[in-house]
C-alpha cells in the first residue's frame, strides 16, 4: 500500500487536490484506527430474565459469544425476516458435540421479559451431523411476542434452550442475541409501519 508523502503547508507548490488527498488519507486512517479499536472490544452484559434470574453474557466485537454447556453449543439464535409473508421468524441452530448421545426434546423460549414465550418445542428432534436447526412460527406486527420490534433502539433478547437427552438428563443453555436498530427498522418496514 502506498501512502501519500507529507508536504509541508508552507510549500507554495501544494495543489488543492494534493491537500484534499492528504486530508482524506488522514481521515481514513483515523476511521480505521477507531473501527479497529471498536472491533476488538469485549464487554459483559448482565440482565434479569423470566423468573428473576440474573445472567451475564460476554459480547465480542459487538456480538454475543456463543453459549455452551455440557457439549451443547449454540451456533445461531436470531431473527429471519420473511418478505413474502411480511412476517418474521426466529431461527435457531445448535451443535451437540457428543455423537453418542441422542436428544429427546428441544425447547427454545424467549426469556427476556417477565413471562417466557415458547418459540420452538420439538419432540424427537432430528440431528444432521450432530446439528439441529429449528424455526419458530411466523410472527406479524400484531403478535405480542414481537412487540419489542417497535422500540427504536437496539435490543438484546435472551433465549433459553432446554434440551432433554434420551437418558432423561436436562441441559439448559442461555444465549443472548443483539438485534440492531437498523434491522428492526427493516422489519418495521416489512410490517408496513412507517417510523
Amino acid at each position: 500500500m502506498r501512502f501519500p508523502r507529507f508536504i509541508p503547508s508552507s510549500s507554495r507548490s501544494v495543489s488543492k487536490a494534493a491537500a484534499r488527498r492528504t486530508s482524506a488519507w488522514a481521515v481514513l486512517g483515523l476511521l480505521l484506527a477507531l473501527a479497529g479499536g471498536c472491533a476488538s472490544t469485549e464487554f459483559s452484559y448482565t440482565t434479569a430474565v423470566s423468573g428473576g434470574e440474573r445472567l451475564k453474557f460476554t459480547f465480542v466485537k459487538g456480538r454475543p459469544a456463543p453459549a455452551k454447556a455440557e457439549g451443547i453449543q449454540i451456533i445461531d439464535a436470531g431473527l429471519q425476516p420473511d418478505p413474502e409473508a411480511k412476517k418474521v421468524l426466529f431461527r435457531f441452530h445448535i451443535r451437540d458435540e457428543n455423537a453418542a448421545r441422542s436428544l429427546r426434546t428441544i425447547r427454545v423460549e424467549d426469556v427476556t421479559d417477565e413471562t417466557p414465550v415458547v418459540l420452538v418445542e420439538e419432540t424427537a428432534p432430528t440431528l444432521v451431523q450432530q446439528n439441529w436447526r429449528g424455526t419458530s412460527r411466523p410472527f406479524g406486527p400484531d403478535d405480542p411476542e414481537v412487540k419489542w420490534i417497535a422500540y427504536i433502539a437496539e435490543t438484546v433478547r435472551v433465549f433459553r434452550f432446554t434440551i432433554t437427552t434420551s437418558d432423561g438428563r436436562t441441559i439448559v443453555v442461555h444465549q443472548a442475541t443483539m438485534v440492531p436498530a437498523w434491522m428492526k427498522g427493516v422489519i418495521r418496514s416489512l410490517f408496513g409501519q412507517k417510523y
